[in-house]
């Protein structure tokens, strides 16, 4: 494969921080040329800035060093190393990039991998456009986004429950999973923070977090989200805890 498609060359290396109302600057790495085409495009007409499209994990680190981009668009199965690797390897230099898998890989093991690498994101090419367009927005907002084909991973999870549900919840800390436990029983925050031994303040820190990563909007959609996906019936999920799923059914 040749070099980058385009790449910016208006800013230099090492500029300063970017304007807040300048368009998220974006760098795709993908080896499949007419893919990487297509998004590039799609992506420079919704007012995105693509800074460069690539096709090694060598390129992308070289523009990536130089350019410093909002987000990596990133293909797993690259021709000179893994993705996975070479994400976490953008992620260390750089924590606020915001690193979402863009691949034809849809296996649920790997998606977990992703995720717990610090992915923001695994959405599958097999995506509508609209789709890739709105995972963007949610990943730069903080989100974790998982985008799969549904037939299949709910064909996957049927015994493993490896679901995208359950690949959101899997980003919560041992804490978050205490809290969204006392969620699902109706506990009241005096009483969560009195249990949890913590302030309210923090308290409110942990639920923000909680619907953060679920991506729900209120205490109720977190705890409907926890019962309806059998999450607390997990022994990983009552380590630590006396809460009981029996309890948050009552």
């Amino acid at each position: 494969m040749g070099g980058p498609r385009r790449i910016r060359t208006d800013i230099p290396a090492g500029s300063e921080r970017r304007s807040p109302n300048a368009p998220t600057s974006i760098l795709i790495v993908d080896d499949h040329v007419l893919f990487a085409d297509v998004i590039h495009k799609t992506l420079e007409g919704d007012g995105m800035e693509v800074i460069a499209a690539v096709a090694t994990g060598a390129e992308a680190l070289r523009v990536f060093h130089d350019e410093r981009p909002d987000l990596v668009l990133l293909d797993l199965s690259l021709p000179d190393q893994s993705g996975l690797v070479l994400g976490q390897a953008i992620m260390e230099r750089s924590p606020d990039t915001v690193v979402v898998a863009l691949t034809a890989l849809d296996d649920q093991h790997l998606v977990k991998q992703a995720m717990r690498a610090g992915f923001r994101g695994y959405v599958s090419k097999e995506c509508r456009v609209s789709q890739l367009r709105e995972a963007i927005t949610q990943a730069m907002g903080g989100s974790v986004v998982v985008v799969v084909p549904s037939d299949r991973m709910a064909r996957r999870s049927r015994v493993s429950r490896d679901d995208g549900s359950t690949l959101l919840a899997d980003q919560l800390t041992q804490r978050e999973r205490e809290v969204l436990a006392l969620l699902a029983r109706g506990t009241t925050s005096a009483e969560m923070a009195r249990r949890l031994s913590i302030s309210p303040n923090t308290l409110r820190t942990h639920v923000q977090s909680v619907l953060t990563k679920l991506q729900v909007h209120s205490r109720l959609e977190a705890a409907s989200f926890a019962v309806r996906n059998d999450l607390l019936m997990d022994d990983d999920w009552r380590q630590g805890s006396s809460i009981r799923r029996s309890q948050a059914a009552s």
